[in-house]
């Protein structure tokens, strides 16, 4: 009998008087199958085997399967790291706490407190029989899952000038050797080739991502004069001039995959993008020693932990649970990043302050290196019996440095609409509010004749601004006062980003 667990848009109620219901009604609805498809059979009488407890004296067997199933999918479950020194520590705490009282060793006799240590004695010797029960489990399943898992699939997207650069052989070959080799890399493109050219499923994946039933024969506009246009079936031609298509072995069988692998010099070299479809912890366990201390940026965009957003997997663990799944992870992922790398984390209110704290830890350090506001929605939701809408989602951002590179702004890119006898120039107001700390009262001083307005200072200093005046850098725009700014004396310009992300979506 097969389960499938997923979240119940019709809940309603409490969590666990739900479940129930559902646990109930999934019972009712398997015997009543059983009963009418299969009411002869031997098996199916298995299933209603008595299996009662103290609470339910009338469970059948069916039903404490059912039960431990959703149990194990709604309760918080982690395999511990180190159970036996933890246990250890916890037993320790418990006599000492709950057992050995000292005051009452403190003023009872020589028999009493050998009573007492023989107590003691008896409760750590069950107690560590039972603690090295329980590690041995938690060690076996802690091996289970650091185990390194197979790869069941691999596939690659290559363009294909890739497979047309197997014949941009330069000079003529030294040996006969070498002439065989490109003889046979020849070969092998040919044959290459051929499977493309009759593989329906690429063809039709081509149509669908770049609309290749759409081109033309090439009449000197946006392709080559002379480049052929789609047929059916494809030709070889066809693919030539349009080698920037993307093939995807997983359209071939593995024979194919093998040769056209094989065909390509240094082929992890020229291998320049990665997707993994794996449960994150062990994809990241894999790439470890591939990758580590190469990567410069990580982002991750984990659950929220708010059972919210109907999600296929868990979104509602405890809040420890919840922190010690993800810490596991950015551990991992600390060791990917080069000096410069900085790791990037989407969260929202419900885990924002718990994770800063771990990664505070992580990273010893004090605060993040910068904590980004993005508004992900642009209105407040109506939601009955809400107080304050949500607007803003955090990113939170750690490094080993500062790796966040300011914004440059090009000088090439400003444009430059006016020109005198000096060159092309733009203008630019010199004026800022004159308020709270930006106040400066002896920058009110005239600039050909005008003072700034109201509540304005200026930006530059008396002693600049007589000497831009004696080069005449000044104008009168209406009322403004502005600044020329010649091309040639611009450079580029660097400024900060802002934490603050407007452009929600």
């Amino acid at each position: 009998i097969y389960f499938e667990y997923r979240p119940d848009p019709e809940k309603s109620g409490q969590e666990g008087i739900w479940q129930k219901k559902l646990n109930e009604d999934a019972v009712k609805k398997i015997i009543e199958s059983l009963d009418k498809n299969y009411k002869n059979n031997e098996f199916s009488g298995y299933f209603k085997i008595a299996a009662p407890t103290e609470t339910q004296k009338n469970r059948i067997l069916l039903e404490k399967y059912i039960g431990k199933y959703t149990a194990r999918n709604t309760s918080d479950y982690f395999i511990h790291k180190n159970l036996k020194e933890f246990l250890n520590r916890e037993l320790d705490f418990y006599i000492k706490n709950e057992v050995m009282w000292l005051d009452d060793i403190e003023n009872a006799d020589a028999p009493q407190v050998e009573s007492y240590l023989a107590k003691i004695k008896v409760i750590r010797k069950i107690a560590h029989k039972i603690i090295e029960f329980l590690a041995q489990l938690e060690e076996f399943q802690k091996k289970l899952w650091l185990k390194k898992k197979f790869v069941v699939e691999t596939n690659y997207c290559i363009t294909l000038d890739k497979i047309f650069d197997l014949d941009n052989f330069i000079g003529e070959a030294e040996d006969d050797r070498e002439k065989k080799r490109r003889e046979s890399i020849i070969k092998t493109k040919k044959e290459i080739l051929e499977e493309i050219v009759h593989n329906h499923n690429q063809h039709e994946e081509w149509i669908k991502l770049f609309a290749i039933d759409k081109i033309k024969p090439g009449e000197g506009d946006m392709h080559e004069k002379g480049s052929p246009g789609y047929s059916k079936p494809l030709k070889v031609e066809f693919l030539k001039a349009n080698n920037n298509l993307v093939l995807d072995t997983k359209f071939f069988d593995e024979k194919f995959k093998s040769k056209l692998l094989a065909s390509i010099d240094n082929f992890d070299e020229q291998c320049y993008g990665l997707l993994i479809h794996s449960e994150n912890f062990q994809a990241l366990n894999l790439l470890q020693e591939r990758y580590r201390k190469q990567v410069k940026c990580v982002y991750i965009d984990p659950p929220y932990n708010t059972d919210g957003d109907g999600f296929c997997y868990k979104d509602c663990y405890r809040h420890s649970t919840w922190l010690t799944m993800i810490q596991e992870r950015i551990v991992i992922c600390q060791m990917f990043l080069n000096n410069l790398g900085n790791i990037f984390v989407s969260l929202d209110d419900n885990e924002h302050a718990n994770f800063s704290l771990c990664l505070n830890k992580l990273f010893n350090v004090e605060k993040p290196l910068a904590n980004f506001l993005w508004k992900k929605k642009g209105t407040s939701t109506n939601v009955e019996g809400a107080f304050v809408s949500a607007l803003i989602d955090y990113i939170v951002t750690y490094g080993k440095s500062n790796g966040i590179n300011p914004r440059v702004t090009k000088s090439d890119d400003r444009q430059y609409p006016f020109n005198d006898n000096e060159g092309f120039y733009r203008t630019t107001i010199i004026e800022k509010k004159n308020t709270g700390s930006y106040r400066r009262d002896t920058m009110q001083f005239e600039i050909i004749g005008k003072k700034p307005r109201e509540g304005k200072r200026w930006q530059i200093g008396e002693s600049t601004a007589r000497e831009l005046e004696q080069k005449k850098r000044f104008i009168l725009d209406g009322n403004i006062v502005k600044l020329k700014i010649y091309k040639q004396e611009e450079e580029d310009t660097y400024s900060a980003n802002p934490n603050l992300l407007l452009d929600y979506g």
